[in-house]
């Protein structure tokens, strides 16, 4: 997977590197998602939700099975590409 977009987050004084499978807006609830893995080779992929504030990217929690529906269709949907 070469030229795969990455971000660091930091949590507890540690800065670990993440790489983006795919990030989406779902034009239903207006919500930002980005799918991720924390290892490029890696199988663990996370999903949530996302906001850009001044250059900044803030993940949050992913709310309800209805969410999570939306990501496992995307996730399909790219298994199948």
């Amino acid at each position: 997977m070469k030229n795969k977009l990455t971000f660091k987050l930091t949590e507890d004084g540690i800065t670990k590197e993440y790489f983006i499978i795919k990030m989406i807006t779902n034009k239903d609830n207006n919500k930002n998602y980005i799918i991720y893995t924390e290892n490029n080779d890696s199988k663990d992929v996370y999903a949530s939700t996302f906001e850009i504030n001044d250059n900044e990217l803030k993940l949050h929690e992913i709310e309800n099975d209805s969410e999570w529906d939306y990501v496992d269709s995307i996730l399909s949907n790219i298994g199948e590409e």
